[in-house]
């Protein structure tokens, strides 16, 4: 822009000096031809006088003029010409007089014409005799009244060219340094503009980069330095605004970050406007860039993006559960609504999906169901027993001692099994709802604990002839947390494996302390698990051997309760089994959680 701005002023002021030196050169050359014209013109009215004088007495022939022609020449610095009234030259001050015969007749000559018209005759033009360029001005000369003649007067334009030249010589020169000087005044003023309004067009770049902290230093006093002042003050609105609308964008990705759902919405192009990750992962949408693009271009999964796009074609408002087997087991819930432009109008811009993956709710569903469903048949089997017996006894039962103790003995017996499975249920939901036993922070001493289940369960071991053995270090670390649900724990997979162990066989329980853990490990010698019963293992109501486990007084609780509990303590809880050869199970517990 300088350059442009100072080439600008340039050829202006070129234009601008070109005129005024082209009109002040011609003022001075028409000034100086019109002085000239006058001067002589002046002259020649006085020698006009002087010679007039002489004609009183004498006539025009008779007269020495010669003389009064070279006397004339020497004081004006003039050529001058006496001719008389027919045209004949009588003298000449650049001719000498055996020269005048071969001189053309200046009868036809114009300014001679003129002349003895009566007026000052004035003609530029060349000299024939010496092929000179002047300017030529006659008056006539008179007696008694009447022209006898003419006196001319010729002016070299030599002179005046010369004078020309140096008129021009002096303009140009004074073109030149008034030029010289308009530069250099220009070349301060284009920069003296363009300098803050560089300033700003390099602050615009720096705030187009991010930095809205630069400010213009202007400081002209006049309108630029008003530019530069809205410019600093549009710089800290725009600072304000693009802070506030990054803030706005930082809550928004946040929030959509942090919604489990997937959310997608498009335009009426079904082109991605926004998208968060949980959608993606949901979908299977393609890693990438995804905005501006068709959702059906970025969905990887086939059998996704056929649904999907079902959905957007048929232009589908509400809820959908779609079930998907591939890649693996998942149901998903997508719920389409319409974006408008704001609450006031009914323009419709895009199309909202909010997905969930309900497969886990789903699977939370059905496990309810088969708990209801377990629990219903493992409290309707002992309740039906009692009732029959009940039923038997009222019926006339009871007065024959042998069958009513033995139907009483039944009786007590289902419902002791019934206790047990309510205080196990009663466990298991307090394991899973009860804030209080994580808040417990009881210090738990394992030896002691360990001993104390194996004191429990010895009378049943020594019944089978089974043998419980323990393996304990010494200065076992604390273990913290809820002390009752820990004893519980060992208590189940102690039980456990003196119940499935056979005649003979051991049950062998063990702490070791690796790194942070304590790991606790609980192996017997019985009958073990099939491999195709280990996933459901841990499963509530779910019995490897199902009438064996109802006889031994089972639940089908114990090993959830167990999961439950390595779960609520920050472990874990591994099974390693063969068929026939028996069975271990290692609970991991963080000693510090």
């Amino acid at each position: 822009m300088k350059k442009r701005l100072f080439m600008t002023y340039m050829i202006l002021m070129m234009v601008g000096f070109g005129v005024i030196g082209l009109f002040t050169h011609q003022l001075l050359v028409d000034n100086y031809e019109e002085d000239l014209t006058l001067h002589l013109a002046s002259n020649l009215k006085l020698l006009k006088l002087n010679a007039e004088k002489s004609l009183r007495l004498e006539d025009l022939e008779d007269l020495d003029l010669y003389s009064f022609a070279e006397e004339t020449a020497s004081t004006l610095d003039v050529r001058a010409t006496i001719i008389d009234a027919e045209g004949r030259v009588l003298a000449d001050s650049e001719i000498s007089k055996s020269q005048l015969q071969g001189i053309e007749n200046h009868k036809k000559r114009s300014e001679f014409k003129e002349a003895l018209g009566g007026n000052i005759g004035k003609e530029i033009r060349t000299s024939a005799t010496l092929s000179i360029d002047y300017m030529y001005m006659a008056i006539p000369l008179e007696k008694d009244g009447k022209a006898v003649g003419a006196l001319r007067l010729a002016y070299p334009m030599v002179r005046i060219e010369k004078i020309n030249r140096i008129f021009t010589e002096n303009i140009l020169f004074s073109i030149f340094i008034a030029f010289v000087i308009a530069l250099f005044m220009a070349y301060r003023y284009s920069k003296h503009i363009t300098e803050p309004i560089l300033s700003i067009a390099e602050s615009a770049k720096r705030i187009s980069r991010g930095d809205f902290d630069h400010r213009v230093e202007v400081a002209t006093g006049d309108e630029i330095e008003e530019l530069g002042d809205a410019f600093n003050a549009m710089t800290e609105q725009l600072k304000k605004n693009i802070s506030s609308l990054s803030e706005e964008h930082l809550k928004l990705q946040s929030i959509l970050t942090s919604i489990s759902e997937g959310l997608v919405a498009i335009d009426n192009e079904k082109r991605v406007m926004l998208i968060n990750y949980s959608c993606k992962d949901i979908l299977g949408v393609e890693e990438g860039h995804v905005y501006g693009r068709k959702l059906t271009d970025i969905i990887e999964n086939p059998m996704v993006r056929d649904i999907v796009g079902s959905i957007l074609e048929n232009d589908e408002i509400g809820s959908r559960e779609l079930v998907f087997e591939e890649p693996h087991h998942r149901v998903i819930k997508i719920s389409t609504g319409k974006i408008r432009a704001d609450a006031m109008k009914r323009e419709i811009i895009g199309t909202i999906l909010v997905i969930r993956d309900i497969t886990e709710i789903r699977g939370l569903e059905e496990m309810r169901k088969d708990f209801v469903a377990n629990v219903s048949h493992e409290l309707k089997t002992p309740l039906t027993s009692i009732s029959g017996f009940v039923e038997t006894l009222k019926g006339g039962a009871v007065d024959d001692i042998d069958v009513r103790d033995r139907f009483l003995d039944i009786i007590e017996m289902e419902s002791a099994r019934l206790s047990r499975l309510i205080d196990d249920l009663l466990i298991l939901s307090n394991i899973e709802t009860s804030r209080i036993g994580k808040a417990r922070k009881d210090a738990i001493d394992m030896a002691k604990a360990v001993k104390e289940v194996c004191d429990m369960v010895e009378i049943r071991a020594q019944n089978k002839r089974v043998a419980v053995r323990s393996s304990i270090p010494d200065n076992l670390p604390a273990l913290y947390g809820n002390r009752d649900w820990f004893k519980q724990m060992l208590l189940n997979l102690v039980d456990n494996a003196v119940k499935y162990t056979e005649t003979g066989g051991s049950v062998d329980v063990s702490i070791h302390i690796i790194d942070e853990d304590a790991y606790i490990k609980i192996e017997d010698s019985g009958i073990g698990i099939p491999e195709s019963d280990m996933p459901r293992l841990f499963e509530r109501f779910y019995r490897v051997d199902k009438g064996r486990s109802r006889d031994d007084g089972g639940t089908g609780l114990g090993l959830a309760i167990v999961k439950h509990i390595s779960i609520a303590f920050g472990g874990e809880i591994k099974v390693r089994s063969r068929e026939g050869k028996g069975t271990e199970f290692v609970v991991r517990i963080p000693l510090k959680i």
